[in-house]
């Protein structure tokens, strides 16, 4: 998992080409943002779907380049205001910002409710292997209505 390490934390407000490797992220970082692409820092890049990330990080000695696809949902990301290209952020925020598609799918998923069916079963007129059958069984279903007409399989 990525660490933070008191790292200073620059999002790319609005969305980057994911097809951009180490050099265009860092032509982006250098040009762009005017920022020092060899400082302790992490630079976030975001796609227009919002359901991809790249973080572009200096480790003394090379570049480190992290992905995240997210499978469902979508990052909160900044779009590009006139005044800023990038926006800084505490390491809690950042954590935030990755856990927020989790968060939302947790709350739009519907729990699966195992309960006893809405109508009651109806005992009488019941043949004991119809009775046996619910006794054994470990699924709360209802058995086949008996007052409709059976079908023979042996009649077409």
């Amino acid at each position: 998992m990525l660490t933070f390490n008191n790292k200073r934390i620059y999002l790319a407000c609005g969305h980057t080409d994911m097809r951009k490797q180490i050099n265009g992220l860092a032509a982006i970082v250098e040009s762009s943002f005017k920022l020092d692409l060899y400082a302790a820092a992490l630079f976030v890049f975001c796609n227009r779907a919002r359901d991809r990330i790249k973080i572009l990080e200096w480790d003394s000695d090379g570049f480190w380049i992290y992905f995240k696809r997210l499978e469902k949902g979508h990052f909160k990301w900044p779009a590009v205001n006139e005044n800023e290209v990038t926006m800084t952020l505490s390491s809690e925020d950042f954590s935030h910002l990755l856990g927020a598609p989790k968060v939302a799918q947790k709350l739009k998923r519907q729990e699966l409710k195992i309960g006893q069916p809405n109508e009651s079963i109806n005992l009488q007129g019941l043949n004991v292997e119809h009775l046996q059958a619910i006794l054994n069984s470990t699924a709360t279903t209802i058995p086949p209505k008996l007052n409709q007409p059976q079908l023979n399989s042996a009649r077409f």
